[in-house]
């Protein structure tokens, strides 16, 4: 019995690597023909968006980070409000 749950705990962690390395292979992919295809300026966006989309579903949906969710008030001329990525 012991060595059954062993063998079951041994193939869940076999197929969760796998399926890991399958999410950074498709991403490096991704990212790879945007970066070749498309400008630069929108290849580095569209690699951003994908890798948090990314992480987002390999790590669970609370683990993104919010480092660059963070926004300031763009001061200044600015009479909508509009916020602005902090730096």
């Amino acid at each position: 019995m012991m060595m059954m749950i062993k063998i079951v705990v041994v193939v869940f962690v076999v197929v969760v690597m796998v399926v890991v390395v399958v999410v950074v292979v498709v991403v490096v992919v991704v990212v790879v023909v945007v970066v070749v295809v498309v400008e630069e300026e929108v290849a580095a966006a569209v690699a951003v968006v994908v890798i948090r989309k990314t992480q987002s579903q390999v790590l669970g949906h609370n683990s993104e980070s919010r480092a660059g969710k963070v926004c300031v008030q763009k001061g200044g001329d600015n009479s909508r409000g509009e916020t602005l990525p902090a730096e």
